[in-house]
Formats: structure tokens, sequence, C-alpha cells
């Protein structure tokens, strides 16, 4: 039988899109056909022919308009399942219930196992009984650069103009804003090629930073240095993607307590390089069998892997974050009048030495026995945001100690919390308490698999 291969396409005005198929074609043979990813279902082959297609990235506007058509022969890889309604032709239906429920569900049991690309989908899946792994994105394939290409051009992609003009002050290089958002109506062919020349440009840039994924990553296989800005609503569909590239909250960002150089900006991490690896081994076991990798050769992905990557990436991220925080603690230090000054001093060593909370100023209001919250801290230390969106959670420094609350309780001041009711968080797992940074966002992302 003939073996045709097809690339998908989009109905969507994200070029982001588009460069996950380039990323999709560069690993192919050929393409043979292309394929709306809205009208999978539709797709009527030749009867001559084997048709097959890898399935990634974001499904779907339409999740009436599943499952495709049993004409194509899928690799579901890089795959996410998402929350959001499609426009109002959509008839507001939730993709992740629609996917994973009767036919459709069994259509995903049968195509297994799929190569989720964040944490949020894996978990969706396992919950649901569907042989998966976490792929990460197939645009993690995309070729190195030469270094030789680099020019002094600092690309900025959809960033506010407080971002940019930040950006400015930091750097004397070029600054060239950028978007993934077309306005106008394109044909396929045309976005196809206004998603290649956003590549060629990244390629050549000094470094870029961004709010989009699809930015983000392709620097990041092609060792463009990145800072991605943890701004987007839907931070789930980032789950698992964040421990492989630099990011900040837009807050942290523009306080320059980042640590990225727009100026000098040191290389990436190279942690991602397993999963390009797995991904390229993926497709080409795919084009040679017509199908993907069974599931006991998947056992690189599995969490106690993904758990190393996870621990040596957050690692690296908290010494930069402890670092600025032992800077915020010295200099209110230094601002605050002589004797609370060295009653405080005296306290943190006391902390350091694993004596707990025992020191306390005149203004301090002392907690009960069993509570060491941050009720307690009174005027003593004020609570330091250290950092916004980790796995759902606002990550603050407050006297010694480290807290994650979720998102998800608003606002709140972490000074008027009663020890009762911190508890009470903590049950639900609201709360996560750490001795240090590193343990704290260790905790919090073992909660969140």
């Amino acid at each position: 039988m003939n073996t045709k291969f097809g690339l998908l396409t989009y109905p969507s005005n994200n070029l982001g899109d588009e460069i996950q198929s380039l990323a999709a074609k560069r690993l192919l043979p050929r393409v043979d056909f292309w394929v709306d990813r809205e009208g999978l279902h539709l797709f009527d082959g030749d009867g001559h022919s084997e048709y097959r297609v890898i399935l990634h990235g974001w499904f779907m506007q339409h999740p009436d308009r599943w499952p495709p058509s049993a004409s194509l022969s899928p690799l579901l890889t890089s795959f996410h399942l998402t929350e959001v309604t499609g426009g109002p032709d959509s008839l507001g239906l939730v993709p992740t219930r629609v996917l994973l429920q009767g036919a459709n569900l069994e259509y995903l049991r049968s195509v297994g196992p799929v190569g989720a690309r964040d944490l949020h989908t894996q978990e969706l899946l396992e919950r649901h009984s569907v042989s998966t792994y976490f792929s990460g994105c197939l645009t993690l394939t995309f070729d190195e650069r030469n270094p030789e290409e680099a020019e002094d051009v600092v690309c900025l992609v959809d960033v506010d103009d407080e971002i940019a003009n930040a950006c400015r002050s930091r750097t004397k290089s070029d600054i060239r804003l950028m978007t993934h958002i077309h306005t106008r109506i394109l044909s396929q062919t045309d976005k196809f090629e206004r998603a290649e020349r956003l590549l060629s440009t990244y390629r050549r840039a000094k470094c870029v930073i961004t709010s989009r994924l699809h930015v983000a990553l392709p620097c990041l296989a092609m060792k463009v240095p990145v800072l991605l800005l943890n701004v987007q609503p839907d931070q789930y569909r980032f789950r698992g993607l964040h421990l492989l590239v630099r990011n900040s909250s837009r807050d942290v960002f523009l306080s320059n307590r980042v640590d990225f150089d727009v100026e000098y900006p040191s290389p990436n991490s190279d942690a991602y390089l397993r999963y390009r690896q797995l991904l390229t081994k993926t497709v080409m076991e795919f084009i040679e069998r017509g199908r993907g990798p069974a599931s006991e050769n998947i056992t690189v992905l599995q969490p106690t892997a993904w758990a190393l990557v996870a621990e040596l990436s957050d690692k690296l991220a908290d010494m930069t974050r402890q670092r600025d925080a032992v800077a915020m603690e010295r200099d209110a230090l230094l601002a605050a009048p002589p004797a609370n000054r060295i009653v405080a001093m005296i306290s943190r060593s006391a902390r350091r030495l694993g004596f707990g909370w025992p020191f306390w100023t005149r203004d301090d209001r002392r907690p009960d026995a069993n509570s060491g919250g941050p009720a307690s801290v009174g005027n003593r230390a004020e609570p330091i945001l250290l950092e916004e969106g980790y796995h759902s959670f606002n990550i603050i420094s407050c006297a010694g100690r480290f807290y994650a609350l979720a998102q998800s309780l608003g606002p709140m001041d972490l000074m008027q919390i009663e020890r009762e009711e911190l508890e009470r968080y903590e049950r639900e797992g609201s709360c996560v308490i750490g001795k240090s940074l590193f343990d704290l966002k260790r905790r919090v992302a073992s909660s969140c698999r």
C-alpha cells in the first residue's frame, strides 16, 4: 500500500500553529497532503493509500468534530487538550470534557500511547486510563543555529510597552517588536511563509523575550537565548515546559530581579535535549512502521526521570531567587532602626541554626506555642513576592520562611492570616510552607503532578 504523509493546517490567526507544523514538516520525508485540524473528521482517502499524519498542538476549537476520520493513521504526540472554548460557532463545548468521554475517549485509548505536550494534558489522560507520557513540544526539534548567525538585535515578541521600554533601558542593541498574530485573512501558504520568516528572524537574534510558547521553545531548540514571560491566562498549558526554559513573571522582570541579562544573555539550559531526542525517535518510528513507540519504550519520560529534570531546573532557578531574597533582606536590615536591626540579625542567625522564631521586637505579636506562621511576624519582616504563577501558586518570602499560596485564594495579606486559617489552607493543598525556596518549589511541583 502506498504511504502518504500529511501536515496539519489551522483556521486560527496565531502563527504559532504554523510554526508547530513546520517542526513536524522537517521530520517527515515529504508532505503529500494538508488536513485542517478542525476538519479531521471529514478526511477521505482514495482507498489505496495509507494516510499518516502527526496530530500535535492545541486541540481543539470544535471538539464536536472529534474523532478524526478512520482514513487517517495518526501519531498523537506533542498533544495538548485545552479547557478553553472556541469561538461563537463552537457551541460553547469544553474540549477536555468532550474528548474525554464515550467514543471520543475510546479513540484516544486506541491510538495511544499519546505524547502529552504538557503535564496538565498528561494528568488528564492518565485519569481517564489513556496510555500517555510527557513528550514536550515538536518545536524542540528545530536545528541549532550557527553562533556566527547571531546579530546585534533583541526580538520582543508579543510583549507590552512597559516590557519593551524596560528592555530598551537595559541594552544598546537594536530592539525589534514582533507579533505572532495576523489581522487579515491569509492563505495557508502565506501563513507558512510568514512563520518561516519569523523563525529566520529569531534564529539571528542576540536574544528573544516573549510571552509566546512557540517563540520560546523554537528559540530553545535553536540555542537562541530566550526568556518566557508568564502572562498568558492559561498557564496550565505551560506546565512542565516551564522547567525547560527560563521564565519570569512580568513584575519580576520589570523590577530587574530575573536572571536574564538583555545586554549579555547567557546560554539556555540543555534540559530540553532528552525530549528533542525522544520526539525525533518517535517520529522516525512512525515514519518507518506507521506507529509511535510502544509503551515499554517510553520509560525515559516517566515521572521519576521527569522529577530529576524538574529538580535540576528548579535548583538553578532557586539559586538566583535566593540570592535576590538575601539582597532584599539585607536592604531591609540596613533601613531598619539600629535596635530593631540588631534583634533581627540575632533572630535570623537563630533561625539558621534551627531555633525557630525565638526573638521578637517590641512591636511584634508573639504567636502561640505551636504557631510560627506569618501572623506572628508583625512589623519585623514584610512579605516579599518572589514569583507569581508557579504551578498556579504565588511564592512569598516572609521572615525567613517561604510560602506558596494558591492564586485561587485571591488577594491576601499574609501578615493577617491566623494560624488556624493557614493550617486549613495547608490541609486543603492551597498553601505550602518550606524551609528553603528549593524545598518549597519541589513540594509544590510534586503536588501538581
